[in-house]
């Protein structure tokens, strides 16, 4: 049997609510996968962390780590101030990897780490996590054939009054990409300050290479976590409440109207 040797960095909250049990899952899933070794400044947090998911062994240098186990794929989440960096020397050294979303906070840092990936031949992702939901896969299955024409985004927020809301805003951005297959075009962005929160409310506007136009609308401070989606595609409009942890939407829905008439309805499952 071949054996498929995964190595963690960073073993924070993230990595706890989402990439920790998705690993578990992952390598109970796949036989010959093995949770080699897992990574963390904090050396309780990392021993925390191999008991919680089933990793082998926990580090607290990953440069240690790497060297020792010689994994076969790299999962790193830390800070985004650290991704780039950390992810140019990963990639260098011949290790496939996955990062925490976004990858980097200019277009010099995630293009440094294409031009790595390139020179090394090794694979390289960034976690979107929106792209791979039960409920968006639906989704996009139901649009399978047909040309967006508009799509509308909203992405409401409870309390957050982070001083850049771009690297939560990043899923929004990407989602719509998403669901018009094709890259942005002429964009427009109007911020809205607002008293009470110093990121204030941001508006995108504009159209895709395809032709679709977009309205991708962020409110940071609403007093709602959640993030819905309308598609228009000729005769057929399409509504998406996407189910963000356990939010008022959850566990998401998707209605189909044509016509005039609701043709489907279709609820997320628990």
């Amino acid at each position: 049997m071949k054996i498929f040797k995964i190595c963690h960095i960073g073993c924070g909250g993230i990595s706890i609510r989402g990439h920790g049990p998705a690993l578990k899952k992952y390598a109970g899933e796949y036989a010959g996968t093995v949770l080699a070794g897992c990574c963390d400044l904090d050396i309780n947090k990392a021993e925390d962390f191999k008991r919680a998911y089933g990793f082998k062994a926990s580090y607290t240098e990953w440069k240690v780590m790497l060297e020792e186990i010689k994994p076969d794929a790299v999962s790193l989440v830390v800070p985004v101030k650290f991704t780039a960096d950390m992810a140019v020397e990963i990639v260098s050294m011949g290790y496939n990897l996955l990062t925490e979303k976004p990858p980097g906070m200019t277009v010099e840092e995630c293009t440094g780490i294409i031009k790595a990936v390139k020179q090394s031949g090794v694979r390289a992702a960034a976690a979107f996590n929106r792209r791979y939901m039960p409920i968006v896969k639906q989704f996009m299955q139901k649009l399978t054939g047909s040309t967006a024409e508009h799509v509308r985004y909203d992405f409401f927020r409870n309390g957050r009054k982070d001083s850049d809301f771009s690297t939560t805003a990043i899923h929004g951005i990407d989602t719509v990409k998403m669901m018009t297959g094709s890259l942005y075009s002429d964009i427009k962005i109007t911020y809205q300050p607002l008293d009470d929160t110093p990121v204030g409310n941001i508006f995108v506007s504009g159209k895709t290479k395809s032709g679709t136009t977009v309205s991708v609308n962020f409110h940071p401070n609403s007093g709602l976590t959640a993030e819905r989606a309308m598609i228009i595609t000729g005769c057929n409009t399409y509504f998406l409440k996407m189910p963000i942890w356990d939010c008022f939407d959850y566990p998401g829905s998707i209605l189909h109207y044509q016509n005039g008439g609701l043709v489907d309805e279709i609820k997320g499952v628990n």
